[in-house]
């Protein structure tokens, strides 16, 4: 068959639907099975992993072996900074509750908006933490300073983020019945591509000041 024309482009459609399909209920499983208060960071983890190796070709993988191998090595660390993320958006919830509460008393009012963006940023933040964490091997607190600092450095690319990620919401909610199957598997795989981009235009900016650093001593030599 022609991988190149029109009946290709379906058959790649159609093995990208039975990944994401496949990968989603291997999230949910393992998630549900560790009545999902201490697996589902880990499976988040290992669901965003296998989907990085998709996005760099790695297709002919064994998805269920390549996603147990991660959620084994990765449960401890994965649900460390699990409970990191969960803490601290109680806390940042609890406080615009509070804000809301009491937002026409005093000087309480003065604190609302910055709070609430406080919060968005950390939100948007916490969404480059799981590309990240797969994507290089870094200590715990480095992932975190390298998440955000992805997030800033595009936030053309991360504004794009949350729009598609509000857009296939919508969709899925539309189609309620689409959540079982692509409920976390299609915004895992919108955060990564194009977390991924991000990544590479990155390493592009930084090789181009590397190049730049090494012409000047020549430059200023001749």
């Amino acid at each position: 068959m022609d991988m190149r024309g029109p009946m290709g482009g379906l058959q790649k459609i159609a093995e990208w639907i039975t990944r994401l399909a496949y990968i989603n209920l291997l999230w949910l499983g393992f998630t549900i099975a560790g009545l999902v208060i201490f697996t589902i960071f880990p499976a988040t983890f290992a669901m965003f992993a296998v989907i990085r190796k998709w996005i760099l070709g790695e297709t002919d993988l064994p998805v269920f072996k390549t996603f147990l191998s991660y959620f084994k090595k990765d449960f401890i660390s994965g649900n460390l900074i699990g409970l990191l993320i969960t803490v601290i958006g109680l806390i940042l919830y609890v406080d615009l509750q509070f804000l809301i509460t009491f937002a026409g008393e005093g000087i309480v009012a003065y604190f609302y908006y910055p709070v609430l963006f406080v919060t968005l940023v950390v939100a948007l933040g916490t969404l480059f933490i799981f590309p990240v964490y797969v994507h290089y091997d870094l200590k715990r607190l480095q992932v975190i300073k390298t998440a955000f600092f992805l997030m800033a450095v595009n936030p053309i690319l991360s504004i794009l983020m949350v729009v598609a990620l509000g857009t296939s919401a919508y969709a899925m909610l539309s189609f309620p019945a689409t959540v079982v199957f692509f409920g976390a598997s299609i915004p895992a795989y919108l955060i990564m591509r194009i977390s991924y981009g991000i990544i590479q235009l990155a390493v592009a900016k930084q090789q181009a000041r590397d190049e730049k650093a090494k012409a000047a001593p020549h430059a200023s030599g001749m």
